[in-house]
């Protein structure tokens, strides 16, 4: 596979699992759980075992999470699998193997394509630790020349533009209406309390957030030196890590 080929099919698969990972999550919230009475649905029950400790349901969990991927998963296109397997630990070792390209059609194995859903959020919460040792996201432009104006006033640090290429090239960014989301500007507090709030409205938050930074400069840097960003993706790898 060339390197168009390959690029194209990658964020094609990317785009796939992270819709599919956020169907599950949906389906999952609106099923009720009897462990305590204080959680609501069953993905509270999970989320509650990631981040304290794992009890006694938590390997019927992870099956029934694999189990409610999988029919996700087989009711896709056969290129539609085969551009996720591709993307799996066994997709990349095939891909690699010359013999066996020339001799056989694309696989797709079910199993290892439900492994990399499952995972495929991790590049986003790899920047969790990032963000804590992180001492600057950008600053105004140094020289600003007189007499000229500058729409993009403020630069963003390296760090802060690697974060902006992932959350777009995956892509987990939302296309909605952000500019009349008035119930998101609420939201956009660094004391408001993103668990909350689902998965979708958190990226909804995000992804509003790197829009308007278009038109208001500076916005996303104010967001990540407040602590924001890293708020909803603290709560985020909450609602996501299995």
């Amino acid at each position: 596979m060339t390197v168009p080929e390959w690029y194209i099919s990658s964020k094609f698969a990317e785009e796939l699992a992270n819709k599919i990972c956020i169907k599950v999550i949906r389906s999952i919230q609106k099923i009720e759980t009897y462990s305590y009475e204080s959680l609501e649905n069953i993905w509270d029950d999970i989320c509650v075992q990631v981040q304290f400790e794992e009890f006694y349901s938590w390997n019927l969990y992870d099956d029934f999470v694999f189990d409610m991927i999988s029919p996700c998963v087989e009711e896709l296109k056969k290129y539609e699998k085969q551009c996720l397997w591709l993307e799996t630990d066994g997709g990349i070792e095939w891909c690699d193997n010359d013999e066996e390209k020339i001799y056989g059609e694309i696989p797709h194995f079910i199993s290892e394509i439900i492994q990399y859903i499952k995972s495929d959020w991790q590049r986003l919460f790899d920047f969790i630790p990032r963000i804590k040792n992180e001492d600057k996201f950008g600053s105004l432009i140094d020289r600003l020349e007189e007499g000229v104006i500058y729409l993009q006033p403020y630069e963003s640090s390296e760090f802060v533009e690697d974060f902006k290429k992932l959350f777009y090239g995956v892509p987990f960014i939302i296309d909605f209406d952000w500019g009349s989301w008035d119930k998101g500007r609420k939201m956009v507090d660094k004391d408001f309390n993103f668990d909350s709030i689902d998965v979708f409205t958190k990226l909804k938050l995000i992804s509003a957030l790197l829009r308007n930074d278009r038109f208001c400069s500076g916005m996303l840097i104010q967001a990540f030196e407040d602590g924001i960003i890293l708020k909803i993706l603290v709560s985020l790898e909450r609602d996501i890590k299995l």
